[in-house]
């Protein structure tokens, strides 16, 4: 009896290890699961989960670090080649700056969300107000690259 349950605790954990494939959803790292989102602005609400299917952009920005802001900027213009969906998650202290700079940059606000710094959000996907990143997200939910080039983006799809 004893023989049967030391087995049995065994090839469990072996399943466990085997079928863990290094793949925590936890973590935002480039062949992980994306961790899964709910956002909500004026215009939309919705969950990354509900983006299978096609190529997802998540830019991550803050007006404090112009880098973020100008990528941004750049794939909210090259999300209109249809080759991906852009969602862009800002972290300002304040949504009146977020709905200035929205407006001043041209960007389409559909896909646009303000959310506080706070949230477990950013932990989730390893974000800090002094670092933020873009992910690529593959159609079947795992991320395939962080700060991609243009070019990159440009090519999905095809």
């Amino acid at each position: 009896m004893v023989k049967s349950i030391i087995s049995f605790a065994a090839i469990t954990l072996f399943i466990l290890f085997a079928t863990s494939g290094g793949k925590n959803p936890a973590e935002s790292k480039v062949g992980n699961l994306a961790p899964n989102m709910a956002l909500v602005n004026s215009d939309t609400a919705m969950t990354l989960q509900q983006l299978r299917g096609r190529y997802v952009v998540i830019t991550f920005w803050n007006s404090s670090q112009p880098q973020t802001r100008i990528a941004n900027m750049r794939h909210d213009r090259l999300a209109q080649s249809g080759q991906f969906t852009h969602v862009a998650i800002n972290t300002d202290r304040s949504e009146r700056v977020f709905d200035e700079l929205c407006r001043i940059d041209g960007l389409d606000t559909s896909l646009e969300f303000h959310i506080d710094a706070r949230q477990p959000l950013l932990r989730e996907w390893k974000q800090d107000d002094e670092h933020l990143d873009t992910f690529v997200i593959s159609p079947d939910g795992t991320i395939m690259s962080v700060n991609p080039v243009d070019e990159t983006l440009l090519a999905l799809g095809r």
